[in-house]
């Protein structure tokens, strides 16, 4: 994963939302469809790559459009902004399994017999 990578434009867009995995083809998958042992690949996949994935997220704010400067936007997108990359610096894996994706993958295994835990 790099920032030139056109995969990785749209990192935010499938971390920040708890219905879809999208695949490296492109094809999307309901979360609450998907087997459980794809959601456990899926996460370890993911948990692996906790630095990269950082990275690119933070990359992608940094080229970020802010509202208008001295203004309350301004303040309020910046806060937000900064506040992510703290998190994202301080534990690169904590700060991956609190976005939505990661939450929704966990949820689903948690809705199996429990038999996955044993996965982990």
């Amino acid at each position: 994963m790099g920032p030139d990578d056109d995969a990785d434009a749209d990192i935010g867009d499938v971390l920040d939302q708890e219905t879809w995995w999208v695949d490296r083809h492109g094809d999307r998958h309901r979360i609450t469809e998907m087997e459980l042992r794809y959601c456990r690949n899926i996460i370890a996949f993911l948990e692996r790559q906790a630095e990269d994935i950082a990275d690119v997220y933070a990359y992608n704010l940094t080229i970020v459009g802010l509202p208008p400067e001295h203004t309350h936007a301004w303040d309020e997108v910046n806060d937000s902004i900064g506040s992510e990359m703290a998190a994202m610096g301080r534990d690169p894996l904590r700060w991956l399994r609190s976005k939505p994706l990661l939450v929704a993958l966990r949820r689903r295994l948690g809705e199996g017999d429990g038999a996955w835990r044993e996965l982990f």
